[in-house]
């Protein structure tokens, strides 16, 4: 965040630091390491980059990802990511950001595709453990959660402080009646993340299936991440 907004000082029209500078607020909010004003900020800034950023495929990934996240104006943000892609079709990040595109438009399937394409272009990509989660949060929109648990472990194991993983981690176990495993991994959640709250998720809640966010707030209430 700092050095986005020293390029951004230096250079306003530098759409890459503007494009990571939303971006990073966005993802912040999740994370629970926000400020106040990051959405809107982030939205502001994403919008921004997409007139000024049409053939710089990298500085779309980040704002399409924004736009569906905390914009949630999923047909812009479709739009935003497929022309990235277009620009870019072996951009393993431009795939992952693909897959939680689709995943936050309710396009689930869409969005699996995309994150196995990404794991293969680049198997040890510093974003893998981003598209494991993202495989195992279409399952759970799937309500296949052997397969969602599954996946959750393994983005947990690559990257142990991503949130949405342990998310994906306590849902599949609620759904499976696993309660007491839910309620552990809650509570290493709530370790992680101390200031995350069900209050939080549904202001953030950046599904287009809005039966689906209800569904996962719900499954993270009944494993005891308080409200």
């Amino acid at each position: 965040r700092r050095l986005t907004n020293e390029a951004l000082s230096i250079d306003p029209g530098f759409n890459l630091a503007k494009a990571l500078g939303a971006h990073i607020r966005s993802i912040s909010v999740s994370q629970c390491w926000h400020e106040p004003d990051d959405t809107r900020v982030a939205t502001r800034m994403a919008r921004e980059v997409l007139p000024e950023a049409r053939d710089d495929p990298t500085s779309l990934r980040f704002a399409a990802q924004v736009i569906a996240y905390s914009a949630k104006d999923y047909e812009m943000a479709l739009a935003t990511i497929e022309r990235s892609l277009r620009l870019n079709p072996n951009s393993a990040q431009g795939h992952t950001s693909c897959g939680w595109v689709n995943a936050h438009s309710g396009r689930p399937l869409v969005a699996i595709e995309h994150f196995h394409r990404a794991m293969r272009l680049s198997p040890v990509d510093p974003e893998k453990g981003i598209a494991l989660s993202g495989i195992g949060m279409s399952y759970l929109m799937l309500e296949r959660y052997e397969e969602a648990l599954a996946w959750g472990e393994r983005a947990l194991h690559e990257m142990p402080n991503y949130g949405s993983s342990h998310r994906v981690v306590i849902m599949a176990l609620v759904k499976l009646n696993r309660l007491d495993e839910a309620r552990a991994a809650a509570q290493r959640l709530m370790e992680a993340f101390p200031t995350y709250t069900l209050t939080l998720q549904r202001q953030i809640n950046p599904w287009q299936d809005k039966v689906f966010g209800e569904r996962y707030v719900e499954a993270l209430g009944v494993a005891g991440v308080p409200e």
